[in-house]
C-alpha cells in the first residue's frame, strides 16, 4: 500500500512542474536579472535544497511561506519567462505561458 501512495504522490508532484518551452529557456539563459540573481549564494543553496528535495513542490510551498524574499525571485521569474503578465496593477497569469 505504500508503494502505491508513494507512486501516486510522485505522479502528483510530476504533474506540479510544467515543462519550460523553448521561449522560455531562451529568456532565461538571456536573462541578465536571472544571472544577477543567482550570484546570491543564499538563494542558491535554497533552489538547491528545494531541486534535491523529493517532494520538490511541497518543500517549495515551504520555502515561499518562510522567506519572502524568494516569492518575490519567482515571481519575477515567471515575469522574465512570460508566464506571468501586469494587468491592472496586478500579477496576473498570462494565459498558455507564452505571453512574450
Amino acid at each position: 500500500m505504500a508503494a502505491a501512495q508513494a507512486a501516486q504522490d510522485q505522479q502528483e508532484e510530476e504533474e506540479d512542474w510544467p515543462v519550460l518551452t523553448d521561449d522560455m529557456r531562451k529568456a532565461l539563459s538571456e536573462s541578465k536579472w536571472l544571472r544577477s540573481a543567482l550570484e546570491d549564494s543564499t538563494l542558491c543553496s535554497l533552489l538547491t535544497d528545494i531541486d534535491g528535495d523529493a517532494s520538490r513542490g511541497k518543500k517549495l510551498r515551504e520555502a515561499l511561506g518562510q522567506y519572502p524574499d524568494l516569492k518575490g525571485f519567482v515571481d519575477r521569474l515567471l515575469l522574465e519567462v512570460g508566464a506571468l503578465k501586469y494587468e491592472n496593477g496586478q500579477l496576473v497569469f498570462a494565459g498558455d505561458g507564452e505571453g512574450r
